[in-house]
């Protein structure tokens, strides 16, 4: 299949798929499709500013209309004065984070780093559906 962007000839798999085409496939590969919406969300946003800030806004007070307890929680770890000091996974000092087991108790946090709080977040998402499929 031929890009009609960059015109080089790629496998199927480089192109999405889109059902409203006749070929099965979208008529450019999926590097070229990322940087044409890249530049379509860019321009949208300097011409519609207002209205994407708006949105924003509405998003967050969504977010913490659901997740109350989440936000609370986070208030008041972030405001609670603490030392200095490093992940409990790795030892860094850099982006630190804190994770919270139960956010019923907002000050009993366990400090991680970005890293090591994404993985943790991770295998225990893994772990919730492997749960449930059984």
């Amino acid at each position: 299949m031929i890009c009609s962007c960059c015109k080089q000839d790629l496998p199927k798999e480089s192109f999405y798929k889109e059902n409203t085409f006749k070929r099965g496939r979208g008529y450019l590969c999926k590097p070229c499709n990322r940087e044409r919406k890249k530049g379509y969300y860019s321009k949208y946003r300097a011409e519609n500013l207002e209205k994407v800030k708006e949105g924003e806004k509405l998003r967050a007070r969504k977010y913490r209309k659901r997740n109350m307890k989440k936000v609370k929680s986070r208030e008041k770890a972030n405001n609670n004065p603490r030392e200095k000091v490093l992940c409990l996974e790795c030892g860094s000092i850099e982006n630190l984070e804190y994770h919270h087991e139960d956010y019923s108790k907002p000050l009993e946090t366990v400090v991680l780093c970005r890293s090591c709080h994404d993985a943790l977040h991770l295998t225990q998402t893994k772990g919730d559906k492997s749960d449930e499929t059984m």
